[in-house]
């Protein structure tokens, strides 16, 4: 499965070194980071991809679960909470910031 999913990354890598500025592409090769189990380098594209669409709610969301799941959570929690305020009426960041409630309270 590891290899699958560095067979991915290489493509979208690829794919990325031809069209830099699709930003689809970069948060396809996050999601995929997040999957193989590589929150750092699935953050490190987000960023990428946010540069190019700063308000896309798509990669705010991931970019929050990428720290999330690199235990940096109050970062996630600041993400998130920027993703809540620029997107009221998405019903994901509430699902998200619950997940990240429940794991605050078991850390209590």
């Amino acid at each position: 499965e590891a290899g699958m999913y560095q067979a991915a990354v290489a493509q979208y890598r690829n794919a990325l070194s031809l069209r830099p500025g699709f930003a689809d592409l970069g948060l396809e090769l996050a999601r995929t980071h997040v999957e193989a189990g590589e929150p750092a380098e699935a953050f490190a594209v987000t960023e990428q991809v946010l540069t190019v669409r700063p308000d896309w709610a798509d990669a705010m969301l991931l970019q929050g679960l990428a720290a999330y799941l690199a235990g940096d959570l109050e970062r996630a929690g600041s993400l998130w909470a920027n993703a809540a305020e620029r997107h009221p009426d998405e019903p994901r960041v509430e699902t998200y910031r619950s997940m990240l409630a429940r794991r605050l309270g078991e850390q209590s």
